[in-house]
């Protein structure tokens, strides 16, 4: 470990970078624009405040978006702290502090003990089992519902305030408003009666907690001496009032009022369509007439030709503060612009522009990434990449927990942490198989809601005899008796516990058995064994966990990557949310068209053209030595061809630093070019072949 002096720890940092780490006697907000070393701010401002100010590490905390980045902050102070105050520094997403404090003072919050966490699958599933009881039968206005209710939850809005205000929301229309409010009401009965929160409610539940619950105010509220808050600009109303009420001033206590430091950049918001609302930051400054601004303009990723385009870009958008980025890198290469016919052509040339470079320069696959607006823009450029035996890689594929295998196995688990949970026993009850038809558990169901049971309780209830056959009442009774058994061995020993239950279900006979190829089920086993393995390491570096805290930890993951992933290296290919906080040497941004960047949706109001054009200042800001933009004129669709327009962005970046066509390959360059797509041929005809 090193031992950290106030030199150490401001060595290398600018002066910007200096201020924002020594402003310790107020609240501050630091504007870091892209690329500026806002983690290395928050790092260094954590161990100033140990070091220097003396805070003990209890008294502080971090809070980020993903799990990715509170890592990455535990992994730089590694060498630095001792591990004692590494493990009294609390670094976690919010909705980890979140679960925390319920885990803690469920009670408060109405819940037991053995509360789930329910995914966004199975909110879905619950939200059409109350739609079919209110005869809503529309499957795209279903689908929504879920959305509204998030929003709602992320505002702060309880049922009866989402009602009493309904006339005040514009991002949805009023019948979908009505709908959604109706479902609201049944959504948290259900959730209570079934013992279950959903993300939101890790939020939700804990602020109320803190407003309304003097206990709670007392453990959380008044615990903290200074919070750190990374990528401010996404927090949301729940998250923007957790802050507030996470570090209110102890009457009783001899230290200073508590501070914190909120670390964003306004020209990086992007998920506003998910209850971010960047006005937070304005918020601040009128909430806290003492907050100090510190703007981060120096990068050190990009050349000045990619920021200053990006600038001016930027710059159509109303701005806190206004940032120029800026870099000692130099002014690098011009911007490069391609028009091309349609969209599959647009593939097509951006496809061989990267094969011929990564060719020529003998670069690394992995400097590569192409960015779009939807998902489904990567369809085409599979295609080519496939043809040219290019390896690649499409970040944001499906996620392991939304793997159906997955999925079984967790729901076994998850019911044995809470009996309560109905979603989990409807999942699992006869999957695999134990002949107990939709018939019998639709009566199941309407016994238990009769009897005021879960389902789970209602196997092994005595009423059951004037329901159903003997032979079925065994079945029922079974099966309860075998979880709670099931459980109890789980509890003794995690690891033994998994293997049983994967052998007692015959889960993996099973999964052959259902799957249309064999090379199918091998992926799905081996994704339960790792899964398996994951479930036993959390606990290894998590002693005192027990079942329940391991499926909390599961259920809070951000995504699990198979583990099947290719190691080699390989061309990104992501959307522009899934590339933010990323960066690579070469960048090509395509679909600039009006309708897709911006999309369609958002062009109806300034509000949404703005986050637009954010999201296009995020892609280009990725790129570190070369951006590509493009652009097609046509769309090829199942229904014909669609004429489209240049995006409106293009406009506000200056001519000077586009080049819109590149110069034409040399005889030599055209000869390797040619060689090197006979080659791969050759490599794809023997990889069929054997």
């Amino acid at each position: 470990m090193l031992e950290e002096t106030s030199s150490t720890i401001l060595k290398g940092l600018n002066k910007q970078q200096q201020e924002a780490v020594q402003t310790c006697d107020t609240s501050c907000l630091v504007l870091a624009g892209a690329g500026c070393g806002k983690t290395s701010v928050i790092t260094r401002k954590i161990l100033w405040l140990l070091k220097e100010e003396k805070i003990p590490s209890h008294k502080l905390a971090a809070l980020t978006f993903t799990n990715k980045a509170a890592n990455e902050m535990q992994n730089r102070l590694k060498k630095s702290l001792e591990k004692k105050e590494r493990e009294n520094l609390s670094i976690s997403t919010f909705h980890s502090l979140g679960l925390s404090i319920l885990r803690k003072h469920y009670e408060q919050a109405n819940l037991t003990s053995q509360f789930s966490l329910i995914d966004p699958q199975d909110v879905q599933k619950l939200i059409k089992e109350i739609c079919d009881e209110l005869t809503i039968y529309d499957t795209a206005k279903i689908r929504q519902i879920p959305f509204i209710i998030s929003r709602y939850k992320n505002q702060n809005l309880n049922p009866k305030q989402a009602t009493e205000l309904a006339n005040q929301f514009d991002f949805a229309e009023t019948e979908m408003i009505d709908l959604a409010n109706q479902v609201y009401w049944s959504y948290e009965d259900k959730l209570q009666a079934y013992n279950l929160a959903d993300f939101d409610d890790l939020l939700l539940k804990p602020l109320n907690l803190l407003i309304h619950n003097e206990i709670v105010k007392n453990d959380f509220g008044r615990r903290f001496q200074h919070i750190l808050v990374d990528e401010y600009q996404d927090t949301n109303e729940c998250q923007y009032q957790l802050l507030i009420h996470l570090i209110q001033d102890d009457p009783n206590s001899f230290l200073p009022a508590p501070h914190f430091t909120a670390v964003g950049d306004d020209n990086q918001s992007i998920y506003e369509w998910r209850g971010a609302n960047p006005q937070n930051l304005n918020q601040l400054k009128a909430d806290f007439p003492n907050l100090k601004i510190i703007p981060l303009e120096q990068n050190y990723r990009s050349t000045n030709t990619i920021l200053n385009a990006s600038n001016a870009l930027i710059d159509k958008n109303d701005s806190i503060i206004s940032k120029k980025l800026w870099s000692e890198l130099g002014m690098g290469e011009p911007i490069i612009l391609k028009n091309l016919p349609n969209n599959i052509e647009e593939a097509n040339k951006i496809t061989r522009m990267i094969a011929h470079h990564h060719l020529i320069n003998q670069t690394s696959l992995d400097d590569y990434c192409i960015l779009y607006r939807s998902n489904h823009q990567a369809e085409p450029l599979e295609r080519n990449l496939k043809q040219l035996g290019l390896n690649y890689k499409v970040s944001g594929g499906i996620s392991l927990f939304n793997r159906s295998e997955i999925k079984i196995l967790l729901a076994y688990l998850k019911l044995m942490v809470n009996p309560l949970d109905n979603v989990s026993f409807l999942r699992i009850i006869n999957t695999p198989r134990r002949e107990i038809g939709d018939k019998t558990i639709s009566q199941l169901i309407n016994y238990a809601e009769h009897k005021q049971l879960s389902l789970l309780e209602a196997c092994n209830s005595q009423g059951l005899q004037g329901v159903f056959t003997e032979k079925i009442c065994q079945r029922l009774a079974y099966f309860h008796y075998w979880i709670t058994k099931q459980r109890q061995e789980m509890i003794i020993d995690i690891e033994q516990g998994i293997t049983s239950l994967i052998k007692k279900i015959e889960f993996y006979d099973w999964l052959r058995e259902q799957a249309k190829h064999k090379k199918t089920a091998e992926n799905q086993i081996e994704r339960v064994k790792n899964l398996k393995q994951w479930l036993i390491n959390i606990q290894a570096k998590n002693e005192h966990y027990d079942l329940a805290d391991i499926i909390h930890h599961l259920n809070l993951a951000e995504r699990l990557e198979d583990q099947d992933n290719n190691k080699h290296a390989a061309l990104n290919l992501m959307t522009i949310h899934a590339a933010k906080g990323l960066e690579f040497p070469y960048v090509y941004l395509i679909g600039l068209e009006e309708g897709n960047l911006p999309h369609y949706n958002n062009t109806h109001n300034e509000q949404g053209l703005a986050e637009e054009r954010r999201l296009v200042y995020v892609a280009m800001t990725r790129a570190k030595k070369q951006l590509t933009l493009s652009y097609a004129h046509n769309k090829q669709t199942a229904k014909g061809v669609v004429k489209l327009l240049p995006s409106r962005f293009l406009k506000d970046i200056p001519d000077d630093y586009i080049q819109s066509q590149s110069k034409e390959l040399s005889a030599e360059e055209k000869k390797q070019e040619k060689a090197f797509y006979l080659n791969r041929m050759k490599e794809l005809f023997a990889t069929k072949k054997d």
